[in-house]
Order: C-alpha cells, then sequence, then structure tokens
C-alpha cells in the first residue's frame, strides 16, 4: 500500500514541558474537550490528547496555536476517516 502525501497548509509541532504544559501549532479546531481527553484537529489528522485535569490555555486559529495543560499522560494521531466508504466509492 502507498502512503498518501498530506498537503499542510500550517507547520505543526508539539512541545511538552514536565507532562504539564503542552503548546502545539498547526491546529485548526478544537474537536472536543474535557478534563480527561482533548481532540484537536490538524492538517496532520486527529491529535487526541489523554491526561487528567487538562484546560486549554488558549487557542488562536489564525495561528494555529494551542496552549493546554495539566498533566498529560498521552497523545495518539489518527486518520480523519469522514466519508471514507464514499469517498473510496466515487474516487
Amino acid at each position: 500500500m502507498q502512503e498518501q502525501k498530506r498537503e499542510v497548509k500550517m507547520p505543526h509541532t508539539v512541545s511538552i514541558d514536565n507532562r504539564q504544559r503542552m503548546t502545539l501549532t498547526g491546529v485548526s479546531q478544537v474537536e472536543t474537550f474535557d478534563e480527561e481527553t482533548v481532540i484537536l484537529a490538524t492538517d496532520l489528522g486527529k491529535l487526541t490528547i489523554k491526561g487528567e485535569g487538562l484546560k486549554i490555555l488558549g487557542l488562536d486559529v489564525d495561528s494555529g496555536r494551542c496552549d493546554v495543560s495539566g498533566r498529560i499522560d498521552g497523545m495518539a494521531y489518527s486518520e480523519d476517516r469522514s466519508g471514507g466508504f464514499m469517498r473510496r466509492l466515487f474516487r
């Protein structure tokens, strides 16, 4: 299976300080959040952040910067599968 190249409109970086504060760039929107999970949309897929006491300190969609605080336990990327079947059907 050949890997598809994604068009990256905003550079994406992740910086974590002592598992207590996370600074991200390349964020286009916050999908959902609560004290244990934050889901962000980026050009490289959805980013899920897990932890405890998570708070979004700031979001600037014009620059794509997002700041998260709390105990950060992990993060994972996933592909945006919306419309997947229909998209494959009509390629």
